[in-house]
């Protein structure tokens, strides 16, 4: 989907293109609890990337389970086995 603006300044037109993405609800890795998202619909948590293979897979973390756990990267882990 491309849309054209006329004489935007950069911070409008992207907020525009945001604004039209789709919002995605997203479950923490390690208590299944739906995160919260900010006025500007950005996730109350963090984005853990751990390398299977060749990829990255990504899992989400919510901010209370940040709290909890220090090291958030090794309990996604343990979680997965």
């Amino acid at each position: 989907m491309k849309m054209h603006y006329k004489r935007l300044c950069a911070k409008e037109y992207i907020y525009k293109e945001y604004a039209l993405q789709e919002k995605m609800a997203e479950k923490c890795i390690l208590c299944n609890e739906k995160i919260e998202e900010t006025f500007m619909g950005k996730l109350k948590g963090t984005l853990v990337k751990i390398k299977k293979g060749e990829k990255n897979q990504s899992y989400y973390v919510c901010s209370s389970c940040q709290k909890k756990f220090p090291s958030t990267v090794e309990e996604v882990m343990k979680k997965l086995g």
